[in-house]
Parts: structure tokens; C-alpha cells; sequence
């Protein structure tokens, strides 16, 4: 996914993201789960679809992520 986001790729890069956040949804090892959801979050920014970014924005604040205040 972070492949095709730094190559502008959007629409490869979200199809993986998502499969990345479903996978870990449930797992116990987390590893990179909140900033995945910041990725997708700004690609739908990106695409425009503002209701979609604010959903993954606001699932990062809610999970107490330290990235939680780019989502802000």
C-alpha cells in the first residue's frame, strides 16, 4: 500500500490499506493497524470522499493511537 500511495496511486494503494486494517481488525498484534487507517483516511480525503476519511479519522482518536493527533 505505501508503495503505491508515495507513487500517487491512490486507488491501488487503498485496495491494499483496506486489506491490511480488515486483516488486523481482530488480531492482538497490531503492528502499523492506526497508521494504515491514517492512510486511508487521507486517501479518501484525497478522492473526496470527506465522510469516509472522517470515519478512519475519528476510529484512530477513538483507539487512543499515538498518532491520534494527526487525526485532529
Amino acid at each position: 500500500g505505501y508503495a503505491y500511495y508515495n507513487l500517487k496511486q491512490y486507488d491501488k494503494a487503498l485496495v491494499h490499506f483496506k486489506a491490511y486494517v480488515t486483516k488486523l481488525e481482530k488480531a492482538s498484534n497490531k503492528l502499523f493497524y492506526t497508521d494504515a487507517m491514517l492512510r486511508m483516511a487521507d486517501l479518501y480525503y484525497v478522492d473526496k470522499k470527506y465522510d469516509e476519511a472522517l470515519k478512519y479519522y475519528n476510529l484512530t482518536i477513538a483507539n487512543n493511537s499515538p498518532d491520534m493527533d494527526y487525526a485532529y
